[in-house]
């Protein structure tokens, strides 16, 4: 008999490529979404939380300029709805996943924030617990697309002239396949381990301008404005990937493509 997997946000970007994942590792999956009209706050509503064996939590607000406008209902929404997860965990005794972000390390807006308070509550409440602080997430396939948030990839989808705030600032962008072999990795070390944190990155930074060049090699031309902003480069800081057995399988020049190709 497989384990069942509770996954929240299980029809979002990161939730639909980890769900097809752990169906293909013979696991389970038990949905929680509210484009199907569940939601992680009513959890009690729709599971029975004693059939579960491990619960991957990746539902949130997740807008950092949205957080900014509306900072008490990324509050209210993010920290209750970890809130019950924790307690759902702490009761039922089930092993937890929690989808944090490399944006904890310069908390200057609301959704950063909110994802601290996650973290601090989900370690407090988790008897056995992984933390995956995620770096910037690009790709596609044929099942798993994003074109609806924020990220400079939608955005370049809707309208391929975009403004770089600052020409020095890099990122470490993994991919969305690779992140939910990260999420399901964590499942199996949770099997036979108690705590984990670690940031999921790929060691390799690009600025905007490698970004516009790829695009470039690939036959789309971007156009842009640098409204020279300060350098928010966000470096690792905690390396635990080894742990998981977790390594990139995607290139950054392999998520571009595969955002222009689906």
């Amino acid at each position: 008999m497989s384990s069942k997997v509770l996954v929240t946000g299980s029809r979002g970007y990161v939730g639909t490529a980890t769900k097809e994942l752990l169906e293909d590792y013979g696991y389970e999956v038990v949905e929680i979404d509210r484009k199907i009209n569940k939601d992680t706050r009513l959890i009690f509503k729709h599971i029975k939380p004693n059939t579960l064996s491990y619960i991957i939590h990746l539902s949130a607000k997740k807008s950092i300029q949205d957080s900014i406008k509306y900072p008490l209902s990324y509050y209210m929404n993010n920290l209750f709805s970890t809130f019950i997860i924790g307690m759902t965990s702490r009761f039922f005794d089930i092993p937890v996943v929690f989808a944090s972000s490399a944006a904890v390390y310069n908390p200057y807006n609301p959704y950063a924030k909110s994802k601290l308070l996650e973290e601090k509550i989900l370690k407090s409440l988790c008897k056995k617990l992984v933390i995956l602080r995620y770096f910037n997430i690009v790709g596609k396939s044929s099942k798993t697309k994003d074109d609806q948030s924020g990220n400079i990839f939608s955005i370049i989808n809707k309208d391929p002239n975009i403004r770089i705030n600052s020409i020095s600032s890099t990122r470490d962008y993994v991919h969305v396949l690779d992140i939910a072999k990260a999420n399901v990795l964590s499942i199996e070390y949770l099997k036979d381990n108690d705590f984990l944190l670690t940031d999921i990155f790929t060691g390799n930074q690009f600025t905007m301008i490698d970004l516009v060049n790829e695009y470039k090699a690939n036959g789309v031309t971007i156009s842009y404005t640098v409204l020279d902003l300060p350098d928010l480069t966000v470096l690792p800081e905690i390396d635990n990937r080894d742990l998981l057995g977790w390594f990139p399988s995607y290139t950054f020049s392999d998520g571009v493509k595969s955002e222009i190709s689906f």
